[in-house]
């Protein structure tokens, strides 16, 4: 059973990987509603879409253009019977410096969505 889930987290950590390429692709291009429509209930239940919004814009106010993330620098996947989550951390090249980001998501079924995203940069307020 163990094999099972093993090749679970493995395959949502792919998943994952391209869902962070979606993010960025729509962070680029200021979608942040479309962020949030596509996120977890949990993230929508903890945090409103305006307060969500905002803090992308004021991230990708900061930091500027960004490169799309090529590999994670950590990785970490697990998976249960109640669904995947997978944890992913980038350090990406901006036009302002440096970013380092954490994405988390969720995976209950064939639907990946966004758990939990932070940014941190010196230049970025806390």
């Amino acid at each position: 059973m163990c094999g099972v889930f093993f090749v679970k987290a493995k395959e949502a950590g792919l998943q994952a990987e391209q869902e962070v390429a979606l993010f960025h692709q729509r962070l680029e291009s200021a979608q942040y509603d479309t962020i949030w429509a596509a996120a977890a209930p949990a993230l929508q239940a903890r945090t409103s879409q305006l307060v969500f919004s905002q803090y992308l814009d004021r991230v990708h106010d900061k930091m500027g253009s960004c490169t799309a993330p090529l590999k994670p620098i950590t990785y970490f996947a697990s998976a249960n019977t109640s669904g995947t989550a997978v944890r992913l951390q980038y350090r990406i090249k901006c036009a302002n410096g440096a970013l380092d980001e954490a994405f988390t998501f969720a995976k209950n079924g064939t639907v990946m969505a966004l758990l939990g995203y932070q940014a941190s940069n010196p230049f970025m307020p806390k």
